[in-house]
C-alpha cells in the first residue's frame, strides 16, 4: 500500500486561504458513496491537512467536514472526528454553520441519519469545549429535518437531550418547533417528551 497522495495543486497554495483548493475536493467528496480509491484518498488527504495549523475554517472548509462526517468510508469518519474535535478545541470550527449544513443533507437524506449520529455520539463527554461545540451543531442541525421524522432521528435526539441535561440548557426555541410535531411519533415520544 502507498503513501496517501498530495492533492493536486496548480500554482503557488496560499496556506492561509485553502478555500479554492477545499471547493475542489468538495466535489469528489460530495459522490462520498461511489468513489473511487484515488478520489478517496485526495478526501483523505484533504482532511488529513485540517489537522494542523490554520485559519478558522470559511465555508467549503466546512462543507468539506460535514462531508467527511458522513463518508461511507469508515477511515474518512474517523478521520473528520478528529478534524472536528481539534477544531473545537483550537477554536477553528464554527459548530453553527457545520450544523445547518448537516442537517441540510440530513432533509434531502444524502445519508442515512445513522451513519452521522454514531459518529457524533463518539465526540460527547469528552470536555465542556467539545460537549457546547457538538449542543451548538445539533442546535442548527435539528431545526434543518423535517417534520416527518427521518430514520433514526432518536439517536441524534437522544444525544441532544443529553448535552442539554448536562449543560443545564433548555432547547432552543428553533428546535422546540419540530420536537414537538416529532412527540406523536412513538419511537420519539419519550425523549421528546424530556425535552418540551
Amino acid at each position: 500500500m502507498g503513501a496517501t497522495p498530495r492533492l493536486p495543486l496548480r500554482g503557488q497554495r496560499n496556506p492561509h486561504n485553502p478555500s479554492p483548493l477545499h471547493w475542489h475536493v468538495v466535489r469528489p467528496a460530495a459522490w462520498a458513496d461511489g468513489l473511487e480509491s484515488t478520489e478517496r484518498d485526495v478526501v483523505q488527504a484533504a482532511l488529513q491537512e485540517l489537522l494542523g495549523p490554520g485559519p478558522g475554517f470559511r465555508e467549503p472548509t466546512t462543507l468539506l467536514l460535514a462531508l467527511g462526517l458522513m463518508h461511507k468510508v469508515p477511515a474518512c469518519r474517523a478521520l473528520a472526528l478528529e478534524v472536528f474535535l481539534l477544531a473545537c478545541t483550537t477554536g477553528r470550527l464554527d459548530p453553527a454553520a457545520l450544523g445547518t449544513i448537516l442537517g441540510r443533507f440530513l432533509a434531502h437524506e444524502f445519508v442515512p441519519v445513522q451513519r452521522l449520529a454514531d459518529n457524533l455520539q463518539q465526540a460527547r463527554a469528552i470536555d465542556a469545549t467539545t460537549d457546547d461545540a457538538l449542543l451548538q451543531v445539533l442546535n442548527n442541525l435539528l431545526p434543518e429535518l423535517p417534520a416527518a421524522p427521518l430514520r433514526n432521528t432518536k439517536k441524534l435526539v437522544e444525544l441532544y437531550a443529553e448535552l442539554t441535561s448536562r449543560s443545564g440548557r433548555e432547547p432552543a426555541e428553533a428546535i422546540k418547533t419540530n420536537l414537538r410535531s416529532w412527540q406523536g411519533t412513538s419511537a420519539l415520544k419519550q425523549v421528546v417528551g424530556e425535552l418540551v
